[in-house]
């Protein structure tokens, strides 16, 4: 009958040692293989560069732009660990974990990339956008303009409050609803 045990033995600090697992005779003692820790880090590294949400991270600044080149970025893993195992054929359980999280973030991207059919035609829609330089552009104009395009959606960029409150009267008869967003500051 063939037997493992372990042998718990003394470091010199006066604490626990290292671990040993007693194989049969003519068998070296097994120890930690740092492949497999390697193995295991690589994965998730993957994981968290081609799937920032799974960790939370997808909000992050650093991380986000991330997002935008999974595709490529899974395609390159994925061809990066075949060269690997062509090159270094010893370090195949590095290689293995990293395709393996390419191939699924990679599965997971295909389908939204490949378009479906496209959507019948429906009602156009119009928008208007026009930058009215930090407030100064001549309300009356825009509203002139409005008036004759009547557009579904008007974005004014850096219009503000002062500007919104100039322009809704003049369009008001056209029923546009209207907000902004302005940043507040610190009052010192």
């Amino acid at each position: 009958m063939i037997r493992a045990f372990w042998d718990v033995l003394p470091s010199r600090r006066g604490g626990s040692g290292s671990v040993r697992v007693h194989l049969p005779e003519g068998r070296p003692p097994r120890r930690v293989k740092w492949r497999f820790v390697i193995t295991v880090a690589l994965g998730v590294l993957a994981a968290m560069f081609l799937a920032p949400e799974l960790f939370g991270l997808a909000e992050v600044p650093r991380f986000a732009p991330l997002v935008a080149f999974r595709p490529a970025a899974a395609v390159g893993l994925l061809v990066s660990a075949v060269l690997v195992v062509l090159v270094r054929r010893r370090w195949w359980p590095g290689a293995l974990a990293v395709w393996v999280v390419a191939a699924v973030v990679l599965g997971m991207v295909v389908p939204r990339a490949i378009a479906g059919p496209a959507p019948g035609p429906g009602r156009t829609l119009t928008l208007l956008s026009f930058n009215v330089y930090e407030g100064h552009a001549d309300v009356l104009a825009l509203a002139r303009i409005i008036h004759t395009a009547r557009p579904d959606v008007i974005v004014l960029p850096e219009a503000g409050e002062r500007y919104r409150q100039l322009l809704m009267p003049q369009v008001a008869n056209l029923g546009y609803r209207s907000w902004t967003i302005e940043r507040r500051t610190a009052r010192t």
